[in-house]
């Protein structure tokens, strides 16, 4: 096979939960190079990925009445439409440059329309590239890559507690009962501006890609999360597997989780001691963004 090799197997399913009355998270898988858009899967999908990449992407839309369902629509659709027409220069630039782009377009609507005032949504977004993935971060949706037995975060939570948290002022175990434990530092449309973070990694055959709203990760483990990814072949019946778990313990949010495998000649094959390095390439700052003034009301 070429050298230039690379396929990426994915599906995704998206949850209203046990509790909520609607769904406002999303997914989105764009195949850059045949412009294919993908968010609706029945079946498992097999992408060779070219020289345009391959997008994944999770958005948890937030307010409510306020419209959060239209929010994390907005922003996947801005992303792919920004993504697919070509914004020059780097795929790193380029993912930021559609985030931001997609930013501007949910505040737009939510200023200009009083029953979307205050709409907004988080994003998480992988852009899979040339044998390596570039990660973008807005909010609390997550990233992991399992590699082997290992299961390594790609995004760090944009939220209050987390900051806390690395401060050291908040302990883990007492997450549960702090008053604004659901609270998150940013998100798509709710300020004029944003800073995506933004971290990239050079794939290994057999990774496999875990994009997830926080529907999955308040209720579900990440060794919990490791096991299903792990035991089930299938990237769909590792999706099934997480939806199930989340559900079981609770369910109390909407649930969306992506999963794919990458594969191929064009990637080189990672030892049981190779570690998974992740390059920061923009940082979130919780210092300089975590006023209190600044804190968004999550899905």
């Amino acid at each position: 096979m070429a050298n230039d090799d690379i396929h990426i197997k994915v599906f995704g399913r998206s949850e209203i939960g046990s509790v909520r009355r609607q769904n406002e998270d999303g997914f989105a898988v764009v195949d850059l190079g045949r412009s294919a858009a993908l968010d609706a899967l029945s079946e498992p999908i097999d992408i060779h990925v070219d020289g345009f990449g391959v997008l994944l992407a999770v958005s948890d839309g937030m307010g409510g009445a306020h419209a959060g369902d239209v929010a994390s629509a907005l922003t996947l659709h801005t992303l792919r439409m920004e993504l697919l027409a070509g914004t020059g220069g780097t795929p790193e630039a380029a993912l930021v440059a559609s985030i931001e782009r997609a930013n501007q377009r949910v505040y737009q609507v939510a200023s200009t329309d009083a029953e979307r005032t205050g709409m907004g949504a988080t994003l998480t977004a992988v852009l899979v590239h040339a044998g390596r993935a570039v990660v973008a971060e807005v909010g609390d949706s997550r990233a992991y890559v399992l590699r082997g037995e290992r299961l390594v975060p790609l995004t760090r939570d944009q939220s209050y507690v987390q900051g806390l948290i690395e401060q050291q002022v908040l302990r883990d175990e007492d997450v549960q009962d702090f008053e604004h434990k659901h609270v998150i530092l940013q998100a798509v449309g709710i300020r004029p501006s944003l800073v995506v973070a933004l971290n990239r990694f050079d794939l290994r055959q057999r990774d496999r890609l875990l994009l997830c709203s926080d529907g999955l990760t308040n209720e579900v483990s990440e060794e919990e999360i490791r096991l299903a990814l792990a035991e089930h072949a299938d990237v769909d019946a590792a999706c099934t597997r997480l939806v199930e778990c989340a559900i079981s313990q609770g369910g109390a949010d909407n649930i969306t989780v992506v999963v794919a495998d990458l594969d191929g000649s064009g990637l080189p094959v990672s030892t049981e001691e190779e570690p998974v390095s992740v390059e920061t390439i923009q940082a979130f700052d919780w210092l300089e963004s975590g006023r209190t003034d600044d804190l968004v009301p999550s899905a």
